[in-house]
């Protein structure tokens, strides 16, 4: 059967809802690892994956379903390796594979992502596929660090980066509408170079590089508050102003995050860290996950996934108790610190809750009017 027929399946539609299946359940391990980290009594992962909380966050869940999107995007067998060699890993490891082979299938992935990459700007070129595939690249660079043993406080920025940029030029490809790419486009890459060029200088002199680095952060945050298209979508209702919603309160995040870096400099562990990394990681990343997922998931799993109004309720919780959470570590407060990552926590399993709900609802109705 060929692509062009019309009943041809779509490249790689059989691997997607297994993959799907298991980038879920890590995103379950990596959350559960967190609450350990912050003190919670969780029987299951084993407790010593709590120091493995960063790598199973972004690498195995987030690098697995951002490189599975990117492959149903492209279409094309071999760019599936990606997402399976990251997610396999993470499932291997949490069912007792050594860590050294989960790198190396972790890093194979990362490889193969990073060719994904270098296939995007090459099929064109533009200031927005650039950005996405420069931010691809941080996260391949990164995971080789980690790979190499690099400490988690160093490693962590590159990371950051591969979301940053990431939804950043996802954000300046709809930019095009308004024209805001194009007129303000210089403004823009500013903030890109000057965020590479801290990353490069964080490995030498952290003090320094940290601080440029996050500057370099703090200026595409305020690029995105101020000309991303969300600002007139919010205007619309239903999914579009949620969307927005989301992503404006994801911007707030990373720019309040960007600045404690910036006044605070390279902070290695600690509250202030916990502060910092994590209004980028939960409020920002989250809040577009948040926001992204109803559009998503239906692209991934050819199935509808109808937006409900009830999803504002965990976008609330999320931020209230990423409030919570950030001033707890201001206050250097463990005990609110660890209450607000629990509160995260069921903000993110309420989400999904929803959004299960209103798919098994809307399955009931189908075959109630079909039978009638």
């Amino acid at each position: 059967m060929t692509l062009g027929s019309s009943n041809a399946r779509p490249v790689g539609a059989s691997l997607r809802l297994p993959l799907v299946a298991l980038n879920v359940f890590l995103l379950v391990a990596a959350v559960l690892t967190g609450l350990q980290r912050m003190g919670w009594s969780i029987s299951w992962p084993p407790v010593h994956f709590a120091a493995y909380h960063g790598p199973l966050m972004v690498v195995m869940f987030f690098g697995g379903l951002i490189a599975l999107e990117r492959a149903v995007a492209l279409g094309r067998w071999p760019y599936y390796a990606a997402p399976v060699f990251m997610s396999a890993a993470g499932i291997l490891w949490l069912f007792g594979a050594p860590l050294r082979v989960v790198q190396i299938l972790a890093f194979v992935g990362a490889l193969v992502f990073g060719y994904v990459a270098w296939v995007m700007v090459r099929s064109h070129r533009a200031l927005y596929t650039e950005t996405m595939g420069i931010g691809i690249i941080t996260f391949t660079i990164g995971t080789g660090l980690w790979v190499l043993g690099h400490p988690m406080s160093r490693v962590i920025w590159w990371w950051v980066a591969f979301f940053v940029l990431t939804i950043a030029g996802e954000r300046l490809e709809l930019g095009r509408l308004t024209g805001a790419a194009r007129r303000f486009g210089h403004l823009f890459r500013w903030g890109l170079i000057l965020s590479l060029v801290g990353l490069l200088l964080a490995e030498l002199w952290p003090a320094l590089g940290v601080r440029v680095y996050a500057l370099g952060i703090l200026a595409l945050g305020v690029w995105l508050l101020k000309y991303d298209i969300a600002r007139f979508t919010i205007r619309q209702p239903g999914l579009p102003r949620f969307a927005a919603v989301c992503l404006l309160s994801g911007y707030f995040w990373l720019i309040l995050g960007a600045a404690v870096i910036v006044v605070e400099g390279f902070v290695q562990g600690g509250l202030l860290y916990d502060a910092a990394l994590h209004a980028v990681m939960v409020g920002f990343v989250f809040a577009m996950i948040f926001g992204h997922a109803p559009i998503i998931f239906p692209a991934l799993l050819g199935l509808p996934i109808r937006f409900h109004p009830a999803l504002y309720a965990p976008l609330a919780l999320l931020h209230a108790s990423l409030l919570w959470r950030f001033v707890a570590d201001l206050m250097h407060s463990p005990f609110g610190r660890r209450w607000g990552g629990m509160l995260n926590a069921i903000s993110i399993a309420l989400y999904f809750s929803i959004m299960i709900v209103v798919r098994l609802v809307d399955i009931l109705r189908a075959r109630r009017g079909a039978a009638a």
